[in-house]
């Protein structure tokens, strides 16, 4: 929606897509694009017209969270077993990191400003009372 006019800029279709109903969402720096999160995969959308630019597709379990770096050239995703967090092109898609393994559930997935640093809190599956906030230093090769 145009928060001045209160028109609709774009639908994003997860039903036309074969997608399952978006969980999450998050907005580029810019405006120009949002990514969502649904069971299923997560998705990179232009935000003037609808159309979707990347699909990421799940390996197994499920995504919960999306997130963009400051400088929109990453994708972070948060979930469970496998997708527990994963780090993507956000241009293209292409897998860059997957920083768990398959005993840990991620929740909430946040980049520091500077984007040197990703905070992702996290349920051990096998420990679940062993909750925390874990932060992960992260460069581009």
């Amino acid at each position: 929606w145009d928060t001045a006019s209160l028109s609709r800029v774009a639908t994003l279709n997860p039903v036309r897509s074969g997608l399952g109903p978006f969980v999450d969402a998050t907005f580029t720096a810019d405006g120009t694009r949002v990514a969502t999160a649904n069971s299923r995969s997560a998705s990179i959308w232009d935000t003037t017209n609808g159309e979707e630019l990347v699909r990421i597709d799940r390996q197994s379990g499920a995504l919960n969270y999306v997130t963009f770096s400051p400088d929109d050239t990453l994708l972070a995703t948060g979930g469970s077993q496998e997708e527990a967090l994963r780090v993507f092109d956000a241009g293209n898609g292409q897998e860059l990191a997957n920083l768990y393994e398959d005993d840990v559930v991620a929740g909430y997935v946040a980049f520091s400003p500077d984007g040197r640093t990703m905070a992702v809190s996290v349920t051990p599956t096998e420990r679940p009372t062993q909750r925390g906030l874990h932060l992960w230093n992260y460069s581009r090769g």
